[in-house]
């Protein structure tokens, strides 16, 4: 008998504290796709805040675009060169308080650029968020195995556009063939990312998760 995997959409729960002092991003919107390469990112101010470093990379959380950089107690940041283009780009922003209180980092929110605003032709591509998933561990053995309906994928990233190629890479970069099953430890998360490209190879990514 075959077992029946539950998915459900997986949102992530913060706890009450990280609601009350964490910043809301403004810009980019958490999702929002073909952003500008030179855009202002901006948030709303947080009582009892100092200042606020701001970490930006090209995977979940990551730093290899900004590294903690101190902007002081500004709400916004404008970078001096251009974020790579039609790439997902994570922020995150770390809190340093007035008083005692040890910094508080938030969790990260992603945004997708466009092509370079360097003259090159505009990629007309949409692309569309997909939710995350959780695989539920129905025989609580510790592990779970998902196995991927590509057209169904495809249809939610792209739509009835036609003339594009959907390809699916890892957290590095790493090429995935989503034909082959994945299996997932409890409590293990797996950053799935999607590249839309058309035929004169401009593409869009777009990533989510799998836990």
């Amino acid at each position: 008998m075959i077992e029946k995997v539950c998915i459900i959409v997986f949102f992530l729960i913060y706890g009450l504290s990280t609601a009350q002092t964490c910043p809301t991003i403004l810009t980019p919107l958490n999702g929002e796709t073909n952003v500008s390469v030179n855009t202002l990112i901006t948030w709303t101010p947080t009582d009892g805040a100092a200042g606020y470093y701001l970490l930006v990379g090209t995977t979940p959380g990551g730093r290899d675009i900004i590294d903690r950089l101190d902007v002081g107690n500004s709400t916004e940041y404008q970078i001096l060169t251009e974020y790579p283009p039609n790439t997902v780009i994570s922020v995150k922003i770390t809190i340093r308080f007035l008083d005692d209180r040890p910094d508080q980092t938030c969790p990260f929110e992603i945004f997708t650029t466009g092509n370079s605003d360097t003259g090159e032709e505009e990629c007309t591509i949409l692309i569309n968020a997909v939710d995350n998933l959780e695989v539920c561990d129905t025989d609580a053995d510790g592990h779970e195995i998902y196995n991927f309906d590509l057209d169904d994928l495809k249809f939610q990233l792209v739509g009835s556009q036609t003339g594009l190629e959907v390809t699916y890479y890892d957290i590095n970069g790493d090429s995935l063939d989503l034909t082959d099953p994945i299996e997932l430890l409890v409590d293990e998360e797996f950053i799935i990312r999607a590249r839309v490209t058309n035929q004169t190879n401009c593409f869009i990514e777009s990533a989510f998760s799998l836990t």
